[in-house]
């Protein structure tokens, strides 16, 4: 597996589920691809804080002191606090999430120059591409 971002400037945000067992063994290959490519992997889920937080760890994508956040935390946030939260923290979940809050991290993550890549729970990366279209993650309306 090959990611083409350029080292250090390439976040994934990745998407679990609870029921990620399915696509355990691909999903650990791709965080470990991720990391090889060192991009840094942003956790967003639908699920509750203490299940979200639980299979981050399991894939050891955090460690003993991430920032767990909600999804409406998200949402009520000044953009330049999320800004800041994520320019500085290395390790970041965010369950009970929505495709609102979702968005959000997105635009902001481009907004500060970062390639953004979404990765679904089994799903492996893709090469960023910066003519692609605005990602658009979660349900379609």
């Amino acid at each position: 597996m090959r990611l083409l971002s350029p080292p250090g400037n390439a976040d994934v945000l990745l998407d679990v589920a609870p029921c990620h067992t399915a696509g355990a063994v691909d999903l650990v290959a791709a965080v470990a691809a991720c990391r090889a490519a060192e991009q840094r992997i942003i956790v967003v889920s639908e699920a509750d804080g203490s299940t979200a937080l639980s299979i981050a760890r399991e894939l050891g994508i955090v460690g003993a002191c991430p920032i767990l956040l909600q999804g409406w935390e998200i949402e009520q946030m000044p953009r330049w606090d999320i800004e800041i939260l994520l320019e500085r923290s290395p390790e970041i979940v965010v369950a009970a999430t929505n495709p609102e809050a979702t968005q959000r991290i997105v635009d902001v993550l481009r907004h500060l120059g970062r390639t953004v890549e979404p990765l679904v729970s089994g799903e492996r990366p893709r090469a960023p591409s910066p003519e692609r279209p605005r990602t658009r993650m979660g349900r379609t309306p």
